[in-house]
């Protein structure tokens, strides 16, 4: 019946990581602004964290939580979508909100905070986001 081959062939991980970091900073330069998915409850983390990042001190970004309003029209007219995973470990919220950017067809990255005690967040294996630390973030958007 159907046949069961092997694949043989080599994988650039380096080509692959190369073309995602292309379009996470063409989606960066070609829109209005990046939009913050976070937890209610670590909004003022994440909001710490951009002040202490001089790299980003300029970017121009919004932020969304689960209490937001107007969330699908911040999520249309956002370049890139970050989905920040900070210390509180429900990313139920979160979840949803991923969704919503996928659907929109968002550039979107995840970066979790390292005081974070949690492994990977359920987000991230459910929809094989890319997860990077916040200093490759901040790395990548300001070069």
């Amino acid at each position: 019946m159907g046949g069961g081959g092997t694949f043989t062939g080599t994988i650039d991980v380096e080509k692959i990581v190369e073309a995602a970091n292309t379009r996470i900073k063409d989606a960066f330069e070609a829109g209005e602004y990046v939009l913050f998915g976070v937890n209610f409850s670590d909004v003022a983390e994440l909001e710490k964290r951009i002040l202490a990042t001089g790299k980003m001190g300029t970017l121009n970004y919004k932020i969304a939580h689960e209490h937001s309003d107007g969330i699908d029209q911040l999520v249309d007219s956002a370049s890139l979508i970050i989905i920040y995973s900070g210390s509180n470990e429900n990313d139920d919220w979160l979840t949803t909100f991923v969704r919503k950017a996928l659907a929109a067809k968002k550039s979107t990255i995840g970066t979790k905070a390292l005081e974070s005690s949690a492994g990977t967040p359920k987000f991230v294996s459910q929809y094989r986001m890319r997860l990077v630390s916040w200093s490759e973030l901040t790395d990548l958007l300001s070069e």
